[in-house]
């Protein structure tokens, strides 16, 4: 996934964090947080996905 320290070689990936602790760790590489669930579990990490798809 990493073509680089921080630098995914594909610009169509969205990513998904269940939650703040995720999100902060993605950013430090420098990844877009494109969705963050509220709900920190699975289920509602599935639910945000789908949301964010629709």
């Amino acid at each position: 996934l990493l073509g680089g320290r921080g630098r995914p070689p594909h610009t169509n990936i969205k990513f998904a964090s269940i939650g703040p602790v995720t999100s902060a760790t993605l950013r430090e590489l420098d990844f877009p947080v494109d969705i963050e669930t509220k709900e920190y579990t699975i289920p509602g990490l599935v639910k945000a996905i789908l949301a964010a798809g629709s």
